[in-house]
């Protein structure tokens, strides 16, 4: 009995930290979304509570834990998940993104249920994270690429955050090539 007790208690450590892509995700992002929204109407100051809505949306559509500080008992903001990502053997560097086949590889990587993520530091360490969603790459006129499927919540412009358009809807051209996709390793 003892044993039994120790196999299920190290199954369920192992599958908890892997990722499957919930059955509604597109209404689970709409639903972060919408709460996200809420938060910066009620908080103008842009208060912690809001910029944790990326890690509660990765928890939301993943299940995945990944980018929540146990330490600190939050969800990390931006630069901290970028920090992560990098460290984190979990995650695998898929490329910039301003390369064509960076970016089909992160659409086809989603579409097979990975979690993919993009992400932007400028210099003063502020970031952007955009989710690659399944879907399909479409053509941008400003990045002059065909660029993958994404939802991104926007802090600075919280009224420009989005479900279901290109990448290049949250990052300029001039930004692409600072713009790192990464995916989590099943």
């Amino acid at each position: 009995m003892k044993y039994l007790f120790l196999f299920i208690l190290i199954s369920q450590s192992v599958t908890s930290s892997a990722q499957t892509l919930a059955r509604d995700w597109n209404q689970k992002i709409e639903q972060e979304m919408s709460k996200f929204l809420d938060c910066t109407k009620n908080n103008p100051e842009m208060s912690s509570e809001c910029s944790q809505f990326i890690g509660k949306t990765s928890k939301a559509i993943y299940r995945l834990n990944d980018f929540y500080n146990t330490k600190q008992s939050r969800f990390m903001v931006v630069s901290e998940i970028y920090g992560y990502l990098k460290s984190n053997q979990r995650w695998e560097l898929l490329g910039q993104g301003y390369k064509q086949d960076v970016l089909l590889s992160a659409q086809d990587l989603a579409n097979k249920n990975r979690a993919v993520v993009a992400v932007y530091l400028d210099e003063t360490n502020l970031g952007q994270l955009a989710f690659i969603l399944p879907g399909e790459v479409a053509p941008s006129g400003s990045w002059g690429l065909r660029v993958p499927n994404s939802a991104a919540f926007i802090m600075t412009a919280p009224e420009k955050s989005y479900v279901n358009k290109g990448i290049s809807y949250a990052f300029p051209r001039k930004t692409m090539a600072e713009v790192y996709l990464f995916a989590r390793k099943i």
